[in-house]
């Protein structure tokens, strides 16, 4: 399924930190519209290399947060998080990667998070609720409640 008009990607931590070692949104054409785009969100942890942009640098792999060689992003709060990719322009998504931690028990953290694609006025277009808590995770969009 294809979400039209999305200008942003937003992920909520639930219950949990919010941990993202990498999130890939991709346009109908292919590409990762997220890759190099202007983020914000809830306050980092201020050890290794944890920022938010650290989650679309690019490098497409399920990253060790234990090793502060890889940028990522961490929160700071353990409950409450968000974490926001602006894509730049409304875009039609096809898909959305999530990459969650390599390391450690801590990657059942994203069972508790949600994504929601967000157009140029913030109404939400798609969403997901079903993380799990695999390394990879293809997201499944559904139709979103639109205001």
């Amino acid at each position: 399924m294809s979400c039209l008009g999305v200008r942003y990607a937003r992920i909520d931590s639930g219950a949990n930190y919010l941990q993202i070692s990498q999130l890939a949104v991709y346009n109908v054409t292919g590409g990762n519209v997220a890759k190099y785009k202007n983020t914000i969100g809830s306050a980092a942890l201020v050890s290794c290399s944890y920022s938010t942009s650290g989650a679309v640098d690019g490098v497409l792999v399920a990253k060790a947060f234990l090793d502060c060689s890889y940028n990522k992003y961490h929160s700071f709060v353990t409950t409450g998080s968000y974490w926001q990719v602006d894509l730049g322009s409304s875009q039609t998504i096809s898909k959305v990667v999530y990459y969650n931690r390599a390391d450690s028990n801590f990657r059942t953290r994203a069972t508790t998070y949600s994504l929601t694609l967000l157009d140029n006025s913030n109404k939400t277009m798609c969403m997901c609720n079903s993380f799990t808590s695999d390394f990879v995770q293809d997201l499944a969009l559904t139709l979103g409640i639109i205001r």
